[in-house]
């Protein structure tokens, strides 16, 4: 299903000049939902990041690959351009952008996250293992996790600022409804009517 899906989407970007390397984000607007706050004019520009972080084992990074795909496809239809109301309600009113933080050792596997519409970062270890102050985290971190230090790349999705919201994704994940409560209560102040109802509806969740 995976690689079904990335196929779909290299071969969607190819024959569209359009769109080629990057979303679409000119898809016509939607209306408010129901009961809801107006849609913002343009919609609030969420970012969506992920990180290729080691790509020394083909199949796990085929597998990125792929997921990346189905995680960019679910982000879509659950944004201001998919114009639907399916089952779990009313589109969203917010639209998206998605990036890939890539490590420097994986910069060959960049061209194909650009194809499926992420844009690109580059990046080193922001902090090395040898200016870890606390001597066990130094001593233990490459042991931690999957990668190690070069996990650190993730805190590159800080530096995302020209967004209200940026979201840093793991890669088993699929977004199945949208997500327009919880960036409510981030973009709009306490306080705010929309912030307020949203908080509430969350509460009730």
């Amino acid at each position: 299903i995976y690689s079904a899906a990335v196929h779909r989407l290299l071969r969607r970007s190819a024959s569209s000049p359009s769109t080629r390397g990057r979303p679409v984000l000119d898809a016509p607007r939607v209306a408010p939902r129901p009961g809801g706050p107006a849609a913002p004019s343009p919609p609030v520009v969420v970012a969506h990041a992920v990180s290729l972080i080691k790509c020394s084992k083909g199949p796990s990074v085929a597998g990125f690959l792929d997921a990346a795909a189905v995680l960019r496809h679910s982000i879509h239809r659950q944004s201001v351009h998919h114009n639907s109301t399916g089952p779990a309600g009313p589109p969203s009113r917010y639209s998206y952008k998605m990036y890939a933080i890539v490590h420097t050792s994986c910069e060959e596997h960049a061209a194909v996250l650009r194809r499926l519409g992420y844009e690109i970062l580059v990046r080193d270890h922001p902090i090395k293992r040898d200016e870890i102050r606390g001597k066990y985290l130094r001593d233990h971190i490459e042991a931690e996790n999957c990668c190690g230090s070069a996990e650190f790349i993730k805190l590159h999705a800080y530096r995302l600022t020209d967004h209200p919201v940026a979201v840093h994704w793991d890669m088993d994940v699929a977004i199945l409804r949208p997500l327009d409560d919880l960036y409510d209560v981030l973009v709009y102040p306490p306080g705010h009517a929309v912030h307020e109802a949203a908080r509430t509806r969350i509460a009730r969740q």
